[in-house]
């Protein structure tokens, strides 16, 4: 049975994925995620469709859409509004979602490490020199990174003295 698989093609066509994304919202990252996404779907022998959809499908709606294009895994990508949710039939799919937008169902999720990015930035910025590292960022940016921006500025932060720390600008 090994021997099977083992010989078979890894660009062998295996099944249909969909890559869920919301209708009319053009997020300037979400090209490049979903090319990414298309490209190691042919290296592993998927098809994957792109679909925008979000709150005008229902639950019984969206599963049968996707059954019916022989949909056997779906990857939601960021949704329009921060901590929401798809209405879906999960028992019927293995699923992933991108970042921290869609909070329920908890499924697997493929995120940057916020906090790894921001602290990298500030210690670079400390090795140039600067002294007085600020952030400014929208309220909507923290949110979809699960407050992970501002809690790595803020970790870094603690550690200067006093007369060099920045309070965190979150705007609305």
């Amino acid at each position: 049975f090994l021997q099977q698989i083992r010989s078979q093609s890894s660009n062998r066509y295996q099944a249909n994925l969909a890559f869920l994304i919301p209708p009319n919202v053009h997020y300037p990252h979400l090209t490049g995620i979903i090319q990414g996404a298309q490209e190691r779907a042919v290296e592993m022998g998927y098809g994957l469709d792109v679909i925008a959809c979000e709150k005008e499908y229902g639950s019984a709606r969206l599963t049968k859409l996707l059954l019916a294009r022989g949909i056997l895994g779906i990857v939601i990508g960021p949704l329009s509004k921060v901590l929401s949710h798809l209405d879906l039939d999960w028992s019927r799919f293995a699923s992933a979602t991108y970042g921290y937008s869609m909070n329920r169902p908890a499924i697997h999720r493929v995120v940057h490490h916020h906090c790894h990015g921001i602290r990298t930035a500030f210690r670079m910025c400390r090795r140039k020199g600067f002294k007085r590292i600020g952030l400014a960022m929208s309220m909507e940016s923290d949110l979809r990174s699960n407050r992970l921006w501002s809690a790595g500025y803020l970790g870094m932060q603690h550690l200067l003295p006093k007369s060099e720390k920045v309070n965190l600008l979150l705007t609305s």
